[in-house]
């Protein structure tokens, strides 16, 4: 009786490609690790692999949010007894799941995705500081609004306390401005305030700004300046304060 042959071994360095990002490179051969022990001895379609893939760098996201939470807890004692009870209770978990879900909408690679997680560490904190049972629905609600921001606009609603003061012009008629300008001027005001006078940014924050008003979080007030709405003042003061 001849010898059963056994499976060729697998090299997979020799098989992966040059890729420039670390984090990538971590998430690909995690997945790559994944499917060549889910295929020895059965045949998987390569859409299998992607599927682990894609899984794998979605785990690496909220991976590095939890990174970015721990650090933010280094010296706050009593943040890490509020976001251990926060994540003990059922309706806190699913808090903390929402908040970990805006990361997925986030590539690795993009340059702002460090910021953002530690953005939505701080905000994960600050659900933990109230009395998030009680507070679920309106928490929820909130979270909710945020979900299709883009970080820069994430970035710029939680800093709206810091907001330049700085008179738009134009006219307004129920606190609708009729002039299409003002969004460059915050936004130069802003950044000028943050001693960032960097013209190639002011087009960036002028679309956040345009980006907030049309998803209802900022408006030009009848004094003309830029403030925000009811539902940004809600937002802000369930997941900023």
């Amino acid at each position: 009786m001849s010898k059963q042959k056994l499976p060729k071994k697998i090299d997979t360095q020799d098989n992966l490609p040059i890729l420039s990002s670390d984090k990538e490179q971590e998430v690909f051969v995690d997945a790559l690790v994944s499917y060549v022990v889910g295929v020895v001895g059965t045949f998987i379609p390569g859409l299998a692999f992607l599927t682990i893939w894609r899984q794998k760098r979605q785990d690496k996201k909220e991976a590095e949010v939890l990174k970015a939470l721990k650090k933010e807890l280094v010296v706050q004692a009593q943040s890490v007894a509020n976001i251990s009870n926060l994540l003990k209770n059922p309706k806190g978990f699913v808090l903390f799941n929402k908040v970990q879900y805006i990361v997925r909408s986030t590539e690795l690679e993009d340059e702002n995705f460090g910021e953002l997680g530690k953005l939505l560490a701080r905000i994960l904190i600050h659900i933990s500081e109230k009395d998030f049972e009680t507070l679920f629905s309106e928490i929820s609600y909130a979270i909710s609004r945020i979900e299709r921001l883009s970080p820069q606009a994430l970035f710029l609603l939680s800093d709206s306390r810091a907001w330049p003061k700085v008179s738009v012009g134009g006219t307004t008629t129920s606190d609708v401005t009729l002039s299409g300008k003002w969004r460059i001027t915050v936004s130069t005001a802003y950044l000028h305030d943050k001693g960032l006078d960097d013209k190639t940014m002011t087009g960036r924050v002028a679309h956040s700004f345009g980006e907030l008003e049309s998803g209802g979080f900022a408006m030009v007030s009848k004094d003309k300046r830029v403030v925000l709405t009811d539902v940004g003042e809600e937002v802000y003061s369930f997941l900023f304060q």
